[in-house]
């Protein structure tokens, strides 16, 4: 017997109108479902991370979209919103480290000697003190398929408010006819779980690689047609030091290809300062804090 399918309740212009009134209300109150992403240029054109929303952070291999992404689910912790990070690619410990060294400012390559080191060890101790109130968890084994990924947040109480994806292209296609088929489905289905389950989802992807420093573009995202069409908000990372396009190596730029509800930076982007030592970004003002 077919399940009977459940039809949407019909309302009015004017109860619509009074929905949006409520949503804009508590906009100004302490549970306003928006977030700061920590870098002040980015929150002036996107408006924050909100609820509902999917989020895509685009990158070149190796062009920094990991640290980008973990540094912006770090900000979001530090300010009291709770963070699950799935990590389809790196180990929860390799992930854990890279959030030492860009919260301690402790060089990577520390992590991997043969022997502890005083600067180590005091800089995990210190960063292990400041992350006590579990506002963040890393997730290493789970989410390349969506259904069990599904499944499993639906279990979750209570649910996060922010969830990344570290990076969709390695979920798994199994069962689809294409690549391109899978995870048209999986962008589509995650912007649904989005707006079901009242989260924001943020997930990384892979662009492909173009011939000489040209800026990316949301047209290079792999399987780019649907994830261009169902993202709310579409960051693309390009650092111009890596082809040689400038002298600076902490001059970074995240281009905002789109903008569903605002403007975009698709040209110049939002500049900020990165320390590829320490995988760590700031705003650009504050470059000499961290250099």
């Amino acid at each position: 017997m077919l399940k009977e399918k459940k039809l949407p309740r019909i309302q009015s212009l004017g109860e619509i109108t009074e929905g949006i009134i409520k949503d804009i209300s508590l906009r100004s109150s302490e549970d306003n479902h928006k977030y700061s992403t920590g870098f002040s240029e980015i929150d002036n054109v996107i408006s924050a991370i909100r609820k509902n929303r999917l989020y895509v952070i685009g990158g070149r291999s190796s062009i920094g979209k990991t640290a980008f992404m973990c540094n912006l689910a770090f900000n979001l912790s530090d300010r009291h919103c709770k963070v699950m990070f799935f990590s389809l690619e790196m180990s929860k410990e390799e992930i854990a480290q890279r959030l030492v060294c860009m919260g301690q400012f402790i060089k990577y390559g520390l992590f991997e000697l043969d022997h502890l080191s005083n600067e180590l060890k005091e800089g995990v101790d210190k960063f292990n003190k400041m992350t006590t109130d579990g506002n963040m968890a890393i997730i290493d084994s789970f989410g390349y398929n969506f259904d069990d990924f599904s499944e499993f947040i639906e279990k979750l109480n209570p649910l996060p408010d922010v969830i990344f994806i570290d990076h969709i292209q390695m979920s798994s296609s199994v069962g689809y006819r294409s690549k391109y088929e899978a995870m048209s489905e999986y962008i589509r289905k995650l912007k649904e779980l989005a707006i079901t389950k009242n989260i924001a989802i943020v997930v990384a992807s892979q662009i492909n690689r173009t011939a000489g420093e040209d800026k990316p573009k949301i047209s290079q995202l792999k399987e780019s047609g649907t994830i261009e069409e169902t993202a709310d908000v579409i960051f693309l990372c390009h650092w111009p030091y890596l082809y040689g396009a400038s002298e600076d190596k902490h001059e970074y730029y995240i281009l905002i290809g789109k903008n569903r509800f605002g403007r975009t930076k698709s040209q110049d982007g939002v500049r900020l300062c990165f320390e590829p030592v320490y995988y760590k970004f700031k705003d650009y003002k504050a470059k000499n804090e961290i250099i």
